[in-house]
């Protein structure tokens, strides 16, 4: 493992800090997507999508600070991440039919 990769329990803490980082991109796009939508749902598109990556984020965090590995998430971890990504794939979805 490369020297930067703190490891706490099974966790490594560096993918921690890649969930809510990277979210930034995630919202970038959604809201160029929504921004095509009419009748102004564009706003509640993004705002559901960030719901769903600081959830995420929210998680990863929490799995860190309990040292559990997020590549191998135990089965209720995966499901909680599983709900917590629901909103944002959702939102896109939206987002590109919404003009149809």
């Amino acid at each position: 493992r490369s020297p930067c990769y703190e490891i706490h329990g099974q966790a490594v803490v560096k993918l921690a800090h890649f969930l809510p980082l990277h979210a930034t991109e995630v919202l970038l796009l959604l809201a160029w997507a929504a921004e095509q939508t009419p009748n102004g749902g564009a706003l509640a598109l993004v705002r559901a999508g960030a719901v769903g990556c600081w959830l995420i984020a929210a998680i990863g965090l929490w799995m860190t600070f309990q040292g559990q590995d997020m590549k191998r998430p135990s089965a209720s971890a995966a499901c909680m991440i599983c709900l917590s990504l629901a909103p944002v794939p959702a939102a896109f979805i939206l987002a590109f039919l919404a003009p149809l």
